[in-house]
């Protein structure tokens, strides 16, 4: 394999962020109508400026978790990088998708080589040996996250398509 190729992001990765931006909007656009008109609550009585000032930190709570998963998402729409870059050395430039409760982050991933990989055909996965993962690979919770196995569906590839790319590089490069 002479040459990269990117990867670009799966289908179900735009919609996930094109709905996610589309639902920070909404919420941002909630929160300022909250607090620059009058609400009232269910018992006729107009809701306290403190009431809805909560509401608010809340939302921007909720906003802040969207802006870190969403941007990390559009700055590889825009570059066109992709959802990762395949190589004779082994993936690169990808990232883990990772949720706790309502927030979505996004961990970047400098480097995977093809013999640190496991292949298992039976389940389409694919598990990390970390005894060959290179220390700068990735950060802490990126590695954490790998202990699960490396998600490529945030891509458009296959398994099949995969698994013939690190064929190819393990028979030319012999590793």
């Amino acid at each position: 394999m002479e040459n990269s190729v990117k990867v670009p992001l799966s289908r179900r990765m735009l919609l996930f962020c094109g709905l996610f931006t589309l639902f920070g909007f909404v919420l941002f656009y909630g929160t300022i109508f909250m607090l620059t008109q009058p609400i009232y609550m269910e018992d006729d009585i107009l809701m306290p400026f403190f009431l809805k000032l909560i509401v608010a930190i809340f939302e921007l709570v909720i906003e802040l978790g969207i802006i870190f998963m969403v941007f990390p998402f559009w700055k590889r729409i825009i570059k066109k990088t992709g959802a990762m870059t395949i190589t004779g050395r082994g993936i690169e430039n990808t990232f883990a998708l990772f949720n706790l409760f309502a927030f979505w982050t996004i961990f970047k991933i400098n480097y995977i080589p093809w013999n640190a990989m496991i292949l298992d055909e039976n389940d389409e996965t694919i598990c990390i040996d970390f005894n060959l993962l290179p220390k700068k690979a990735c950060g802490r919770i990126a590695r954490i996250l790998l202990l699960g196995g490396f998600n490529y569906s945030i891509g458009k590839i296959s398994f099949k398509e995969l698994k013939d790319y690190r064929d190819s590089a393990l028979e030319t490069y012999h590793i």
